[in-house]
């Protein structure tokens, strides 16, 4: 070991006055002088001294790995516990074995099932109860078919037509018509081939526009199938359909959209329609046509006069008379007019 350390000084010294004679450091030399030399040697004996100590710490080490070595014989003997339980597992057996003979002294105890085979015969007084209950339910059964019957018969009364689709029939009353008046007019009437034309407004033309209401269909429009919700009426003995605002009638193994008839009731108004005032009288309209409300639902009137509206629908045609241009719609003759700015119409009305 004192060869190696001797063997290194020795190159750690020349490599030093390697270092010593270079030109740097000949400049550290000439201002240290002496203490260079100083330095360098206090470094190397610092490096010798560490040596020594990590040899003597590495020659006092085998004696402490031995130990553990020792440890390890010692604990060999406490794998005994190992061959207790490799001895007491045979004391396990006998109460394995008690509860087999357990269960098979337990097949005697299978005579209460014996005794309930035996009283099973008692049960025979409940069967009355059985059939009480049977007869209770067998008797709604039996009124179901009769008021299926009942229904079947009634069917005939209702005047039902040979139509295709079995939808509601309702039968109108043509006799209820509402109460028609109408202020004088103040205005001159327009006189064209013997008629007269009276209008509370002044005349203003604006171009025709006809307005497209959801689901509307114009006058002769032909369809092969109805819609799901559509209902068939009697009116003065001819059958009619109406759906959501449209109203037709069989045309060549179909249907096709016609004028509403007067008199014709609906329980409820289709969507989009809009309220007019006339005169104090209550109107509604929807796609050219009027109603008033009744008792079950809204009837068909004729258009009364002097009622202004804001749109017409597909199917108006015009008409001319002494310069004034009209335009009719189901037999009834509208007049371009502007309110407030906007254009509407008013119902004419016609002296023939």
């Amino acid at each position: 070991m004192y060869y190696i350390l001797y063997e290194l000084g020795i190159h750690i010294v020349l490599r030093i006055e390697y270092l010593y004679n270079t030109c740097i450091m000949r400049r550290i030399r000439d201002k240290m002088g002496i203490g260079f030399r100083v330095i360098m040697i206090c470094i190397l004996v610092i490096q010798i001294t560490e040596v020594v100590a990590q040899e003597q710490h590495k020659e006092n080490r085998p004696p402490e790995q031995q130990r553990p070595q020792q440890q390890q014989a010692q604990r060999a003997p406490q794998q005994r516990p190992q061959q207790q339980q490799a001895q007491r597992a045979p004391q396990q057996r006998p109460p394995q074995q008690r509860p087999q003979q357990q269960q098979a002294q337990r097949p005697p105890q299978q005579r209460p099932q014996q005794q309930q085979a035996q009283k099973a015969p008692q049960q025979k007084p409940q069967q009355p109860s059985v059939q009480r209950s049977t007869q209770q339910n067998s008797k709604p059964t039996a009124q179901r078919p009769s008021a299926m019957v009942n229904r079947t018969v009634a069917r005939p009364q209702t005047q039902v037509t040979a139509a295709k689709h079995p939808y509601p029939v309702r039968s109108v009353n043509t006799n209820q018509h509402a109460n028609v008046y109408h202020r004088p007019y103040t205005r001159p009437p327009t006189v064209w081939q013997g008629h007269s034309y009276y209008t509370y407004n002044a005349y203003a033309y604006h171009p025709y526009r006809p307005y497209f209401y959801s689901g509307f269909r114009p006058f002769g429009f032909y369809s092969t199938i109805l819609g799901i919700g559509a209902l068939s009426m009697m009116i003065n003995s001819q059958p009619y359909y109406y759906d959501d605002g449209v109203y037709y009638q069989s045309y060549n193994n179909g249907y096709q959209v016609v004028a509403p008839p007067v008199s014709a009731t609906i329980s409820n108004m289709p969507d989009g329609y809009s309220v007019v005032m006339v005169d104090d009288e209550r109107y509604f309209y929807y796609a050219g046509i009027f109603y008033t409300k009744i008792s079950n639902g809204y009837m068909v009137v004729e258009a009364p006069p002097g009622a202004v509206v804001y749109d017409l629908p597909e199917g108006a045609t015009q008409l001319t008379a002494s310069n004034i241009t009209y335009l009719q719609y189901n037999n009834s003759i509208f007049q371009p007019i502007m309110v407030d700015g906007k254009p509407a119409y008013e119902v004419v009305d016609l002296d023939q």
